[in-house]
């Protein structure tokens, strides 16, 4: 069965799974060093190995990863294992959130978790967030699926492509754009900065 916490690159097989991949990183860092601070709060929300997170060490920021397993890779970071909804809820100030693939994983707690980002993007953080989505095109978004299974077999066998979509049926939970938009993106000023097949990534600040 298969389990993230037990693959031995995490970063390497989330690379090989979903395209483009570090190509969203790259552009995530790039973006997020103008907005980090000597003294920034910064939360990684789904921290996974940590390695957004290490990337940024050097701007000497207060760094804090969040997840419900530790997986980590890189540890020189403040780690709280907990669910994100109950550390954005329990966090003071925070200047930068990374929500990377994570609430697609929430299911019937995304909209507390999405009520606790939008509270503090409108306190003054910014929030880059990224998901894979459904796309509102039905034929569209199949044709999408096609196109992601061809790459997904240039790295992985069909065995263990379907044992992941197995493993995954019952916890990731992806929403329609028009969903995302009405469940959370309308409340906040979002920028879509990077799209790769269904996995998209915003900007979120402030419309206050």
């Amino acid at each position: 069965m298969f389990k993230f916490n037990e693959l031995p690159d995490f970063d390497k097989h989330i690379a090989n799974s979903n395209p483009n991949y570090n190509g969203l990183i790259e552009l995530v860092h790039g973006v997020a060093k103008d907005y980090v601070q000597q003294g920034s709060t910064v939360y990684d929300i789904g921290c996974s190995s940590g390695s957004l997170l290490n990337s940024l060490r050097c701007y000497g920021a207060k760094l804090y990863g969040v997840d419900v397993v530790d997986i980590r890779k890189h540890k020189d970071f403040d780690f709280i294992m907990s669910s994100g909804t109950d550390a954005l809820k329990s966090a003071d100030t925070i200047d930068v959130i990374f929500s990377i693939f994570t609430a697609q994983f929430m299911g019937l707690g995304r909209s507390a978790y999405f009520d606790e980002l939008t509270r503090h993007i409108n306190d003054g953080a910014v929030c880059f967030f990224a998901e894979k989505v459904i796309l509102d095109d039905n034929k569209l978004n199949s044709v999408v699926q096609k196109n992601l299974l061809a790459h997904k077999r240039k790295s992985f066998t069909d065995t263990e492509i379907l044992d992941k979509e197995e493993a995954l049926s019952g916890v990731m939970h992806p929403l329609t754009n028009n969903q995302l938009n009405t469940a959370f993106l309308d409340n906040v000023d979002a920028t879509e900065v990077w799209q790769s097949y269904n996995f998209k990534c915003y900007f979120l600040q402030s419309n206050k």
